[in-house]
């Protein structure tokens, strides 16, 4: 038999290896827990990931169809103004045909009568009427010549007449088809303008989702890696020969005016990243202007920076132009600055009209208020 005092003992060591068996069990069962949780969590953020890619490609496919559908409309419209000012021309036309036809056919109607007349007298009539007899002879030639020659004007004017009808049928014609043309775009325009609205919104969503400020570091990090491996790209293909752009420093027009979302050199948030270009507030489809001479290198979408261009001036210098709605250059388009190049838009998801603007020497990014006039 144990004593009292030994049997208290065992019960206090059985007490306490149950209970260190227990705290070490409860610690393995959050541990599990965590494991599952870090799971779950990477596995979300992989389908959000996957889904997110898939958005943006539905929304590289809508905005580049949306930068087409605004430049055809900008090129029907165009055109129906032209045929309408065609048009007016043409009636102006005819009703001055018109006054000189009715003008020809009475001047034709009196000289039919005066030759009916003269035509009528008999060569004792005509000698006894004139002292000239051949003078009168040679009136009537002249009477019967006129009205001849009158009537193939009066058949020229209806011909002119017939022609310009013609035209104006068929410029109507073609007007209507460009205004059924203009009105089937629209509602393309606006169904796909709603599917673009549609997709931000989720894309906004999947992005909640995905970036905590690590995935965001990381994004923005691959996306500057990439677009830095494109110039590195583009500066190792044939070079832009455009001699002294070093001395158009602080001299650059803007590529658009308005106030800025962000400047360059502010601190991108949740990161400890800086901006490389700035971002300028403007009204959507605003004409965008080439800074400088030289050729469109790149003209295509990119994630966040939706539809972009990039001009290569010469010497490694290049500015890019970015979240543009409709693009005007393809790639190897030369252009000349200030030519229109571009407008105003909110590709590559970006939520409110505005340019991505930078510029780059040999891929390291510049200041553009240091080139761009103050």
């Amino acid at each position: 038999m144990f004593s009292p005092a030994k049997t208290i003992l065992f019960i206090l060591l059985a007490l306490f290896i149950q209970s260190s068996n227990a705290y070490t069990q409860n610690h393995k069962n959050k541990l599990q827990t965590v494991k599952k949780q870090i799971l779950t969590l990477k596995s979300e953020i992989s389908n959000s990931k996957a889904k997110k890619e898939k958005i943006e490609k539905l929304l590289k496919h809508s905005e580049v169809k949306i930068g087409k559908l605004r430049k055809d409309i900008s090129y029907i419209l165009s055109r129906k103004n032209n045929l309408e000012n065609r048009l007016k021309k043409l009636q102006a036309e005819a009703h001055q045909l018109k006054n000189k036809l009715i003008k020809n056919k009475e001047i034709f109607n009196n000289n039919l009568k005066q030759t009916a007349i003269l035509g009528r007298q008999n060569e004792i009539q005509l000698a006894l009427n004139t002292s000239d007899p051949q003078k009168t002879q040679r009136i009537l030639t002249e009477y019967r010549y006129f009205t001849a020659n009158q009537l193939q004007t009066i058949k020229r004017i209806k011909q002119n007449l017939s022609d310009i009808n013609r035209s104006k049928i068929k410029i109507i014609q073609t007007t209507k088809e460009l205004k059924q043309t203009n009105k089937s775009h629209a509602k393309q325009l606006k169904n796909i303008k709603l599917e673009q609205k549609n997709r931000l919104q989720i894309l906004a969503r999947v992005d909640e989702k995905i970036f905590d400020h690590i995935e965001r570091l990381k994004e923005l990090t691959k996306d500057r890696v990439y677009l830095s491996s494109l110039i590195k790209k583009i500066n190792t293909t044939k070079k832009t020969k455009i001699t002294n752009f070093r001395k158009l420093k602080g001299k650059l027009p803007w590529p658009v005016r308005g106030k800025l979302y962000y400047d360059f050199g502010d601190k991108i948030p949740n990161t400890n990243l800086k901006r490389q270009a700035i971002s300028i507030k403007a009204s959507n489809q605003k004409p965008v202007h080439a800074i400088a001479n030289g050729k469109v290198v790149f003209a295509n979408w990119l994630p966040r920076y939706g539809q972009l261009l990039i001009i290569d001036h010469g010497n490694g210098f290049m500015s890019l132009y970015g979240h543009n709605e409709i693009m005007y250059k393809k790639v190897g388009d030369k252009v000349n600055t200030k030519e229109v190049i571009s407008t105003v838009g909110v590709s590559g998801g970006y939520k409110h009209p505005s340019l991505f603007f930078a510029m780059r020497h040999k891929g390291f990014p510049l200041n553009p208020h240091w080139w761009l006039k103050k």
